[in-house]
């Protein structure tokens, strides 16, 4: 969206939400077959057919449910203008979120008195089983670009990055990675148009900036319980799970820096 009381500046937002939703549903029943030997017959000389039990022993029924959504916000604000026909400025300022959760169920029953009804409550309760297992997951990020060039002969960029993610601690949650590049169009001076003419466009580029990483174990910065495997008996015959410590908090535990450099030119020759 253009903004129209200001020449070069616009305006951009971006909405998304991706919800899924998944049920599995699978009643297992036995099944039965009748064969026949090829030789056996009854009194009037019918086949005799045997009748065998095939497939599971007795019904058993599975059920799983999986319910997530993600959602994604962002904004852009965009601005260009040539100043006195010679200043051409660029930029570019931002910001997203991305937020997202989930759940899993799944429970499971055998023993069924009866295959007429296929639902968890009409199981029986040896051997049963559930389970279940959730997520949240959030990351904010700001970010910006400065382009200015003069005379499309001296290029100055300037990058920014502020990346916020729920993987690590309040105190170090966001993160600044910067950068810069600068170049320098030789082609576009006088000298070199007299002198290396036979090489069109020649520019000398040079870069440097950060980058983040975040993509390491969750949670790291606080301390994790787990269930053991195996599990305690209280007073006579109650049977309880244990909890034990899985993993010691790291409090300094932040974002992964890379930090990137580079020096090169471009080049085009002999072009008519």
């Amino acid at each position: 969206m253009k903004i129209p009381w200001v020449e070069g500046l616009s305006f951009t937002a971006n909405a998304a939400i991706d919800k899924g939703f998944n049920f599995h549903k699978r009643f297992q029943t036995p099944w039965y077959l009748y064969s026949w030997d090829g030789t056996s017959r009854d009194a009037n000389g019918q086949p005799v057919l045997v009748k065998g039990k095939k497939g599971v022993d007795d019904p058993n029924l599975t059920e799983s449910m999986e319910d997530k959504q993600d959602i994604l916000l962002n904004g852009l604000i965009n601005y260009e203008h040539t100043f006195a026909k010679i200043h051409h400025l660029k930029f570019l300022v931002g910001a997203e979120s991305r937020t997202g959760n989930g759940d899993k169920f799944s429970a499971y029953r055998r023993y069924f008195v009866s295959t007429a009804l296929d639902q968890l409550d009409a199981g029986g309760d040896a051997e049963k089983n559930n389970s279940g297992s959730g997520y949240v997951s959030a990351r904010r990020n700001y970010f910006g670009r400065v382009n200015y060039n003069f005379k499309e002969k001296y290029l100055l960029e300037f990058v920014w990055r502020a990346d916020g993610s729920y993987i690590f601690p309040e105190a170090g949650r966001f993160g600044f990675f910067p950068g810069v590049s600068a170049g320098w169009r030789l082609s576009e001076e006088e000298f070199w148009k007299k002198g290396v003419s036979f090489i069109n466009d020649f520019k000398l580029r040079a870069s440097w900036g950060q980058t983040g990483n975040d993509r390491i174990d969750e949670w790291q910065y606080l301390a994790s319980y787990g269930f053991q495997g195996q599990n305690m008996v209280f007073g006579i015959d109650k049977e309880n799970k244990t909890l034990a410590e899985k993993r010691i908090p790291n409090p300094n535990v932040t974002w992964e820096i890379a930090n990137q450099a580079d020096i090169g030119f471009d080049a085009i020759l002999l072009k008519r």
